[in-house]
């Protein structure tokens, strides 16, 4: 309960903010960005997410040459279905084209007990082909805002023109290189393993099984 009441605690603070004092980019703002209503996929009533989550992206995002369109522009395009979310990337397109916006983010949100799963996507409708990021993260209840705050992040440096996969892949071959190569019995002996000396005793409990042999067939083998 405790962890329960520190996610809306902290989301509710959010929505205590006016939108009003986020920094609003000016008319000539570089990049807009459609920021479109996230499916909500919950084991328990979560009125406080949808609206948090909104308002956590937009704190995020606005500013520094990119526009999120707000709710004025959005809203008269949205259909019964959409305000319940939107996860079709090409129901995302034909928001964002309508609206002008250089991306559409969209996507859903997943919560079963503490437990949290976000399945976000990105399209980028500045190339001759639309492109789509998607990043799906699972975590604890403790953990969510940050790794949000992570998606955010990386969602504005694609804005940037940063390839993001590209940084994943590296990252990933990092940590990979840092690790102990492993199979699915044993991992390789290293020096550690060399240096080390059992000691100690531990008591066994298990019964004798004995083996009789003898000469079958009386070949002498």
């Amino acid at each position: 309960m405790k962890s329960r009441s520190f996610l809306s605690h902290t989301i509710f603070f959010f929505l205590l903010i006016p939108i009003s004092f986020f920094p609003r980019p000016g008319s000539a703002a570089d990049k807009k960005v459609a920021l479109l209503p996230f499916v909500i996929y919950s084991d328990k009533p979560r009125a406080f997410l949808g609206p948090g989550l909104k308002s956590m992206f937009i704190s995020r995002l606005s500013g520094e040459g990119i526009e999120v369109i707000g709710d004025e522009k959005l809203s008269p395009l949205l259909t019964g279905e959409d305000r319940k979310g939107v996860s079709s990337a090409k129901r995302a397109e034909e928001l964002a084209r309508a609206l002008g916006a250089d991306y559409a983010i969209f996507g859903s949100i997943t919560s079963i007990g503490t437990s949290y799963s976000l399945d976000l996507s990105i399209l980028d409708l500045t190339k001759k082909k639309p492109k789509l990021t998607r990043v799906s993260k699972t975590m604890e209840e403790d953990q969510f805002i940050p790794k949000l705050a992570d998606v955010v992040y990386d969602f504005r440096a694609i804005m940037a023109g940063v390839d993001i996969r590209t940084q994943w892949a590296r990252q990933a071959a990092a940590t990979s290189k840092k690790q102990s190569p492993m199979g699915l019995f044993y991992r390789p002996a290293g020096p550690q393993d060399r240096q080390y000396r059992p000691s100690g005793r531990v008591r066994i409990r298990m019964d004798v099984m004995g083996f009789d042999t003898g000469d079958l067939n009386g070949d002498g083998e």
